[in-house]
Protein backbone atom coordinates (compact mmCIF):
# COMPACT_ATOMS: atom_id res chain seq x y z
CA UNK A 1 0.00 0.00 0.00
CA UNK A 2 1.15 3.36 -0.30
CA UNK A 3 -0.86 7.06 -0.86
CA UNK A 4 -0.79 6.57 -4.78
CA UNK A 5 -2.63 3.36 -4.40
CA UNK A 6 -5.18 5.15 -1.26
CA UNK A 7 -5.28 8.02 -3.68
CA UNK A 8 -6.35 5.72 -6.57
CA UNK A 9 -8.83 4.03 -4.24
CA UNK A 10 -10.61 7.36 -3.47
CA UNK A 11 -10.94 8.18 -6.82
CA UNK A 12 -12.20 5.27 -8.36
CA UNK A 13 -14.50 4.27 -5.73
CA UNK A 14 -15.85 7.27 -3.88
CA UNK A 15 -14.59 5.89 -0.26
CA UNK A 16 -12.78 7.76 2.52
CA UNK A 17 -9.13 7.47 1.91
CA UNK A 18 -8.39 4.51 3.31
CA UNK A 19 -5.46 4.33 6.27
CA UNK A 20 -1.65 3.52 5.37
CA UNK A 21 0.40 0.72 7.31
CA UNK A 22 3.45 -0.33 5.06
CA UNK A 23 4.96 -3.46 5.05
CA UNK A 24 8.56 -2.03 6.54
CA UNK A 25 10.87 -4.39 8.83
CA UNK A 26 11.64 -3.72 12.59
CA UNK A 27 14.31 -1.17 13.24
CA UNK A 28 17.65 -1.81 13.54
CA UNK A 29 19.86 0.74 14.83
CA UNK A 30 23.58 -0.77 13.44
CA UNK A 31 24.21 -2.56 10.79
CA UNK A 32 27.34 -4.57 10.17
CA UNK A 33 27.81 -6.52 7.03
CA UNK A 34 28.81 -10.47 7.65
CA UNK A 35 30.02 -10.46 4.33
CA UNK A 36 28.20 -13.54 3.42
CA UNK A 37 28.30 -13.18 0.10
CA UNK A 38 32.22 -12.21 -0.53
CA UNK A 39 32.67 -15.24 1.86
CA UNK A 40 30.71 -17.41 -0.20
CA UNK A 41 31.07 -16.23 -3.89
CA UNK A 42 34.82 -15.37 -3.09
CA UNK A 43 33.83 -12.17 -4.62
CA UNK A 44 36.96 -9.59 -4.07
CA UNK A 45 36.31 -6.81 -1.24
CA UNK A 46 37.17 -3.92 -3.75
CA UNK A 47 34.11 -5.38 -5.55
CA UNK A 48 30.56 -3.71 -5.53
CA UNK A 49 27.94 -6.23 -5.05
CA UNK A 50 24.58 -4.96 -6.22
CA UNK A 51 21.56 -7.05 -5.14
CA UNK A 52 18.22 -7.97 -6.64
CA UNK A 53 16.61 -9.74 -3.73
CA UNK A 54 12.80 -11.41 -3.93
CA UNK A 55 10.62 -12.96 -6.35
CA UNK A 56 12.29 -14.36 -8.92
CA UNK A 57 8.85 -13.71 -11.09
CA UNK A 58 8.48 -11.94 -14.59
CA UNK A 59 7.53 -8.35 -14.78
CA UNK A 60 10.21 -7.53 -11.97
CA UNK A 61 12.91 -6.01 -14.47
CA UNK A 62 15.16 -9.10 -13.40
CA UNK A 63 15.90 -9.36 -17.49
CA UNK A 64 16.55 -6.18 -17.59
CA UNK A 65 19.01 -6.55 -14.53
CA UNK A 66 20.47 -9.70 -16.13
CA UNK A 67 20.94 -8.13 -19.73
CA UNK A 68 23.00 -5.02 -18.01
CA UNK A 69 25.39 -7.64 -15.93
CA UNK A 70 26.02 -9.50 -19.09
CA UNK A 71 27.29 -6.31 -20.89
CA UNK A 72 29.42 -5.39 -17.65
CA UNK A 73 31.49 -8.44 -16.71
CA UNK A 74 33.78 -6.52 -14.16
CA UNK A 75 30.62 -5.20 -12.17
CA UNK A 76 29.17 -8.21 -9.58
CA UNK A 77 25.64 -8.90 -8.99
CA UNK A 78 24.07 -11.31 -6.59
CA UNK A 79 20.20 -12.64 -6.90
CA UNK A 80 18.70 -13.89 -4.10
CA UNK A 81 15.10 -15.63 -3.73
CA UNK A 82 13.31 -18.04 -5.81
CA UNK A 83 10.50 -18.18 -8.34
CA UNK A 84 10.00 -19.05 -12.17
CA UNK A 85 13.03 -17.13 -13.21
CA UNK A 86 15.43 -18.73 -11.02
CA UNK A 87 16.11 -21.12 -13.89
CA UNK A 88 17.91 -18.30 -16.32
CA UNK A 89 19.32 -16.96 -13.51
CA UNK A 90 21.30 -20.01 -12.69
CA UNK A 91 22.11 -20.55 -16.50
CA UNK A 92 23.41 -17.16 -16.99
CA UNK A 93 25.94 -17.42 -14.02
CA UNK A 94 27.08 -20.62 -15.41
CA UNK A 95 28.06 -18.60 -18.59
CA UNK A 96 29.10 -15.44 -16.36
CA UNK A 97 31.50 -15.13 -13.41
CA UNK A 98 29.99 -11.97 -12.25
CA UNK A 99 26.19 -12.94 -11.79
CA UNK A 100 25.41 -15.45 -8.70
CA UNK A 101 22.39 -16.56 -7.65
CA UNK A 102 21.63 -17.44 -4.24
CA UNK A 103 18.58 -19.06 -2.68
CA UNK A 104 15.89 -17.31 -0.81
CA UNK A 105 17.00 -17.12 2.97
CA UNK A 106 14.40 -17.30 6.11
CA UNK A 107 13.50 -13.31 7.76
CA UNK A 108 15.35 -13.91 10.98
CA UNK A 109 18.56 -13.88 9.29
CA UNK A 110 17.37 -11.77 6.08
CA UNK A 111 19.10 -8.28 7.34
CA UNK A 112 22.57 -10.04 7.66
CA UNK A 113 22.18 -11.34 3.62
CA UNK A 114 20.47 -8.04 2.68
CA UNK A 115 23.54 -6.20 4.39
CA UNK A 116 26.44 -8.24 2.97
CA UNK A 117 25.92 -6.39 -0.07
CA UNK A 118 26.38 -2.58 -1.17
CA UNK A 119 23.70 -1.62 -3.32
CA UNK A 120 19.69 -3.22 -3.95
CA UNK A 121 18.13 -2.80 -7.10
CA UNK A 122 14.92 -3.05 -8.03
CA UNK A 123 13.69 -1.98 -11.72
CA UNK A 124 9.78 -3.32 -11.95
CA UNK A 125 8.94 -1.75 -15.23
CA UNK A 126 6.17 0.90 -15.26
CA UNK A 127 3.13 -1.91 -16.88
CA UNK A 128 0.09 -0.97 -14.47
CA UNK A 129 -1.06 1.32 -11.75
CA UNK A 130 -0.11 -0.96 -9.56
CA UNK A 131 3.79 -0.91 -10.21
CA UNK A 132 3.55 3.27 -10.81
CA UNK A 133 2.04 3.38 -7.25
CA UNK A 134 3.78 0.53 -5.95
CA UNK A 135 6.11 0.79 -2.68
CA UNK A 136 8.34 -2.57 -2.72
CA UNK A 137 8.96 -4.38 0.52
CA UNK A 138 12.63 -4.35 -1.14
CA UNK A 139 12.76 -1.10 -1.16
CA UNK A 140 12.48 -1.05 3.00
CA UNK A 141 14.62 -3.90 3.26
CA UNK A 142 17.39 -2.53 1.28
CA UNK A 143 16.70 0.63 3.47
CA UNK A 144 17.09 -1.33 7.14
CA UNK A 145 20.07 -2.86 5.76
CA UNK A 146 21.89 0.58 5.05
CA UNK A 147 21.81 -0.11 1.24
CA UNK A 148 21.63 2.59 -1.62
CA UNK A 149 18.76 1.50 -3.69
CA UNK A 150 18.79 1.77 -7.95
CA UNK A 151 14.65 1.95 -8.29
CA UNK A 152 12.67 2.33 -11.56
CA UNK A 153 11.30 6.07 -12.33
CA UNK A 154 7.84 4.79 -10.64
CA UNK A 155 5.62 7.34 -8.77
CA UNK A 156 6.11 6.11 -4.94
CA UNK A 157 9.62 4.88 -5.66
CA UNK A 158 11.12 7.84 -7.12
CA UNK A 159 9.36 10.71 -4.48
CA UNK A 160 10.80 8.60 -1.55
CA UNK A 161 14.52 8.31 -2.97
CA UNK A 162 14.36 12.02 -4.33
CA UNK A 163 13.07 13.11 -0.75
CA UNK A 164 15.93 11.46 0.91
CA UNK A 165 18.81 10.75 -1.70
CA UNK A 166 19.05 7.54 -1.02
CA UNK A 167 19.64 6.14 -4.33
CA UNK A 168 19.15 6.77 -7.71
CA UNK A 169 16.35 6.74 -9.90
CA UNK A 170 16.17 5.55 -13.59
CA UNK A 171 14.35 4.83 -16.53
CA UNK A 172 13.79 0.75 -16.77
CA UNK A 173 15.91 -0.05 -19.62
CA UNK A 174 19.38 -1.69 -20.17
CA UNK A 175 20.75 1.07 -21.23
CA UNK A 176 20.31 3.27 -18.11
CA UNK A 177 21.32 0.40 -15.76
CA UNK A 178 24.23 -0.22 -17.33
CA UNK A 179 25.38 3.45 -17.38
CA UNK A 180 24.91 3.78 -13.47
CA UNK A 181 26.81 0.21 -12.53
CA UNK A 182 29.81 1.64 -14.51
CA UNK A 183 29.32 5.29 -13.17
CA UNK A 184 28.41 5.14 -9.37
CA UNK A 185 31.47 5.47 -7.02
CA UNK A 186 32.69 4.52 -3.27
CA UNK A 187 31.77 8.32 -2.61
CA UNK A 188 28.26 8.20 -3.93
CA UNK A 189 27.71 5.52 -2.12
CA UNK A 190 29.27 6.62 1.05
CA UNK A 191 26.65 9.93 0.64
CA UNK A 192 23.56 7.77 -0.06
CA UNK A 193 24.27 5.72 3.31
CA UNK A 194 24.44 8.78 5.35
CA UNK A 195 21.12 9.86 4.42
CA UNK A 196 19.41 6.58 4.47
CA UNK A 197 20.36 6.50 8.19
CA UNK A 198 17.18 9.52 8.88
CA UNK A 199 15.17 7.50 5.92
CA UNK A 200 15.34 4.44 8.35
CA UNK A 201 13.68 6.13 11.20
CA UNK A 202 10.59 6.86 9.11
CA UNK A 203 10.48 2.94 7.14
CA UNK A 204 10.26 0.65 9.95
CA UNK A 205 7.90 -1.13 11.42
CA UNK A 206 7.85 0.88 14.81
CA UNK A 207 6.50 3.84 12.70
CA UNK A 208 4.11 1.89 11.06
CA UNK A 209 2.76 -0.26 13.94
CA UNK A 210 1.76 3.85 15.64
CA UNK A 211 -0.30 4.21 12.35
CA UNK A 212 -2.23 0.13 12.75
CA UNK A 213 -2.32 0.71 16.88
CA UNK A 214 -4.25 4.11 16.23
CA UNK A 215 -6.74 2.74 13.46
CA UNK A 216 -7.72 -0.14 16.32
CA UNK A 217 -8.27 2.30 18.64
CA UNK A 218 -10.04 4.77 16.70
CA UNK A 219 -12.23 1.68 15.97
CA UNK A 220 -12.94 0.04 19.34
Amino acid sequence: MSDGIADEYVRIYGVKKPNLVMNCPPYIDKVNSKDIFRKNFNIDKKQNIFLYQGGLFNHRGIETILESFQQTQDKIVVFMGNGPLEGIIKQAADKHDNIFYHKAVSPDVLLDYTASADIGIFTCPNSCLSHYYCLSNKLFEYTMAELPVIVSDLHEMKRIIDKYQSGLVIKNNTKALTEVINNITATDIKNYKKNIKAMKKIYCWEQQEKSLLSLYNHNN
